[in-house]
């Protein structure tokens, strides 16, 4: 009863005063409106970068490994920031360009300061083409944003970009990297966890995979 009337009571002053309820916007709020207003896309964007916080969550758990949510929230929701314009810069890697922008804005959002240099390791290290980082969100990132490259959703990622990224410049060439992506990419993978949660996803790639060859068969490829 005690715990209820504290509550009610915060809840009344929110109302009262302009100041507080504005306070009650964190970091966390302003940074999710802000990807939703500047990050939308079929492969990369809000969803996967929702998907890639909660993989790397669920990964952390099974795998007992003790990781910072404020710079596993942030990584994940910001890693691919460079890859819209106007972050995006020409020659320069997406996520090493992500580590370069994003302290100015987690600043002005209220981001603990002594966390930015762990979300900027995370960030620059998150492709399954990159080293693994220092830190231990760097590493379950790592492997969530691969996984999110496999199984039904990976599928799907890579031929929604059909006609529009090197990965698919069209149909045939995104089922050749949805090939290469079921061999490659498990190997890629740093945590128990994360090889022990590749293996359906690939199981599913391979049925797809297989279906197609099956359909296609004395047809022609797509």
């Amino acid at each position: 009863m005690v715990i209820l009337r504290v509550c009610l009571l915060l809840v009344a002053l929110a109302a009262s005063s302009p100041a507080l309820a504005q306070s009650a916007s964190t970091w966390r709020d302003k940074a999710t409106a802000f990807v939703t207003a500047n990050m939308q896309h079929t492969a990369w964007g809000v969803s996967h970068g929702e998907r890639d916080y909660r993989l790397a969550l669920e990964i952390a758990r099974r795998d007992n490994i003790v990781v910072d949510d404020d710079v596993l929230f942030a990584a994940g929701m910001l890693h691919d920031i460079a890859a819209f314009a106007p972050w995006a810069k020409a020659g320069v890697d997406h996520g090493v360009r992500a580590a370069e922008v994003l302290p100015d804005s987690l600043r002005a959002w209220g981001f603990p300061e002594a966390k930015i240099t762990r979300v900027q390791d995370a960030v620059s290290h998150h492709m399954y083409t990159h080293t693994l980082g220092e830190g231990t969100e760097s590493r379950v990132l790592r492997d969530a944003d691969t996984l999110d490259f496999l199984g039904w959703e990976g599928i799907t990622r890579v031929l929604s970009l059909a006609t529009r990224h090197r990965w698919a410049t069209d149909v045939a060439t995104a089922v050749a990297t949805l090939r290469k992506n079921a061999v490659d990419l498990p190997l890629t993978l740093s945590t128990a966890a994360g090889k022990a949660m590749a293996e359906p996803r690939v199981a599913a790639m391979r049925t797809y995979l297989a279906g197609l060859d099956t359909e296609l068969k004395g047809i022609g490829a797509p």
